[in-house]
């Protein structure tokens, strides 16, 4: 992300003796090393997490070799057409990668936690990712993060409708369509289980990660919980094959 050129929407709280038009005329006379300000404009709502409807990249992935593009248009196509595991990244795991660790100690009473509202949430949600992750694994090993089980939460790709699969046979045809994909535990006090072998699974994870009798209730005010889909959907992908060098050596394929 340092290094990408990136287009990006923030919101400002108006400071006191201002307005928010005020604001945003000074926001569109900014001149700043390396930034453009394409739009400023007021807004009765500051953005929040979950606010965002998704991120588009593109990438260039250069020096690959010839004998290889085929194989790299068959992935491409894969993702198109069946998304990919849905897992956090490393940055939310904090710089040294033990904001899991931290919450955990803190929320156990071996250490202290942070003292603002903020840092603390931001502890607690690397610890729920840090199970969500777990049973995603688990799932991409046995192959079913995609596939309906019995007793799974699966959720709708359109809506984010959220329903318990009873019907085997025909979600799995939904899910292979992609009309919905299973879900995985972002624990939390009234975060909803699954059922059967997908909520034997989650328990048995969620309790090898935080130990055995944690109190989700005392987790409460740092977020109740939900889920998430095991799948994250790439939408209108797209790629193109360019020539990376004078001696055609290898080849650039940028990704859209």
């Amino acid at each position: 992300d340092k290094r990408a050129v990136t287009t990006q929407t923030i919101s400002l709280q108006t400071p006191r003796g201002s307005t928010p038009s005020a604001l945003a005329e000074r926001a569109r006379g900014l001149v700043l090393p390396g930034i453009v300000v394409h739009e400023a404009t007021p807004h009765g709502n500051k953005m929040k997490a979950g606010h965002l409807a998704g991120n588009r990249f593109s990438i260039a992935v250069r020096g690959v070799p010839h004998d290889r593009l085929d194989d790299v248009d068959r992935s491409l196509a894969r993702v198109a057409s069946e998304g990919v595991p849905n897992a956090f990244g490393v940055q939310r795991f904090g710089r040294a990668g033990d904001n899991a660790a931290r919450a955990l100690a803190w929320l156990r009473g071996k250490e202290r936690g942070p003292r603002d509202p903020r840092m603390q949430r931001l502890l607690w949600s690397s610890l729920q990712s840090a199970v969500f992750n777990a049973v995603l694994e688990a799932r991409v090993a046995d192959g079913t993060w995609a596939t309906a089980l019995e007793g799974d939460l699966l959720k709708l790709r359109t809506s984010g409708g959220l329903f318990l699969c009873s019907d085997v046979q025909a979600d799995r045809e939904r899910a292979q369509v992609g009309e919905v994909s299973p879900t995985g535990p972002m624990i939390g006090a009234r975060m909803r289980w699954p059922e059967g072998a997908p909520a034997d699974l989650e328990k048995r994870i969620a309790a090898s990660t935080l130990g055995e009798g944690f109190d989700l209730a005392a987790t409460r005010r740092l977020g109740e919980g939900t889920r998430r889909p095991l799948r994250m959907w790439v939408q209108d992908l797209r790629w193109e094959r360019t020539e990376d060098d004078p001696g055609h050596r290898a080849a650039c394929v940028r990704v859209y």
